[in-house]
């Protein structure tokens, strides 16, 4: 199980308790718990803070092609200073943007996680695809940064439909940290047992943990229930893993607590990284569409408190399953309304009414 990869981008480096089907809550029940039920509660907040993060990058940018390593040394936070050295940015430099210019855009998004905010973009440089990502903390210093040739790899399954009509998980607002078919917006594509797995968190006033983010507690997500998708026979249930602090993982643990259900022949979905404690199956219970099956939480191999889930070809998560399309049904994105769709990286989302 991968995780979210966010504490590695530097270079050279009120939770209800009812276990009843069809108990998605109200937008009631989000106000009470302090949490987001729609777009328009964080768009605005959201869209300044990309902006922002744009500009921050294009600064970046422009610096890394006039050559001013002393500018960009300067933007860089404390801890980038310790890991990274005047030297690799001029190793950089010299490689990149010095060989051709970095200047034929082919994809961008934002990312945004803990109290930061991160500008990710793909670009055609002399036929190949690079990957570049810029983070910025609060204050607005560069937080991460990495340059890497995208890898770009075969889907496993490109033309599978599901027929199962799964419905989403969560019943507050979410942000889709990673989701979709491409690498851009979907890190876990290069990697054929990940490929279509979705990571979502919460996201409201500036970011999705409250200071001073040292506690699970302080995640938005952190103890928010989780609902079945589909219909289907546990194939799969572990509890009993501790919830990491952030930061920390624990990757021999891979998915950490978890449920796997069988929701067709041949078809699994996995939900991981649940609250310790809280898994409420076990393996080879029926659950029903909408059942309360336990809580998010961040256990395993994550650094902050994340829903991983995806549906794959196997009972066991490893190096032999693959990772097959999974759309949701009868949700909302950004606002709008999706009868069915797979939310791509940056993408709000929250069921339907």
């Amino acid at each position: 199980m991968q995780h979210l990869p966010l504490a590695l981008l530097a270079l050279a480096a009120c939770t209800p308790t009812d276990d009843t089907a069809d108990t998605q809550p109200t937008v009631d029940v989000c106000a009470e718990a302090g949490l987001p039920s729609s777009y328009d509660q964080v768009s605005a907040d959201y869209l300044a803070l990309e902006a922002a993060t744009f500009a921050l990058g294009d600064s970046v940018m422009d610096l890394f092609h006039a050559g001013d390593i002393d500018a960009i040394w300067t933007m860089c936070s404390p801890d980038v200073q310790a890991l990274v050295s005047k030297a690799d940015l001029e190793s950089i430099y010299d490689q990149v943007f010095e060989t051709a210019p970095v200047d034929q855009l082919i994809g961008r998004r934002s990312m945004g996680v803990g109290r930061g905010m991160y500008d990710a973009s793909t670009w055609d440089w002399q036929g190949i695809v690079l990957a570049i990502t810029w983070g910025f903390d609060a204050e607005g210093q560069l937080s991460a940064l990495s340059i890497n040739q995208a890898s770009d790899l075969p889907e496993p399954y490109p033309d599978y439909d599901s027929s199962v009509e799964f419905a989403f998980p969560l019943g507050c607002l979410v942000y889709t940290a990673w989701g979709g078919r491409d690498e851009l917006h979907n890190y876990h594509t290069y990697y054929a047992p990940n490929a279509y797995a979705y990571d979502f968190i919460m996201w409201q006033q500036g970011g999705t943990c409250a200071e001073p983010c040292e506690a699970n507690e302080d995640y938005w997500i952190f103890g928010q229930p989780l609902y079945a998708p589909a219909a289907g026979t546990v194939a799969e249930a572990e509890d009993g893993n501790p919830d990491m602090p952030p930061g920390e993982k624990d990757p021999p643990a891979l998915e950490g607590n978890h449920v796997t259900i069988e929701v067709a022949p041949g078809e699994y979905l996995l939900m991981a990284h649940m609250q310790n404690g809280s898994v409420l199956v076990a393996t080879g219970d029926t659950v029903e569409r909408g059942q309360h099956i336990g809580n998010v939480g961040n256990s395993g191999n994550t650094t902050e408190s994340h829903l991983h889930i995806h549906l794959q070809d196997q009972v066991v998560y490893g190096a032999q399953a693959e990772s097959m399309p999974q759309d949701f049904y009868g949700i909302m994105v950004d606002g709008e309304d999706v009868a069915r769709g797979m939310p791509a990286g940056s993408s709000f989302v929250v069921p339907g009414d």
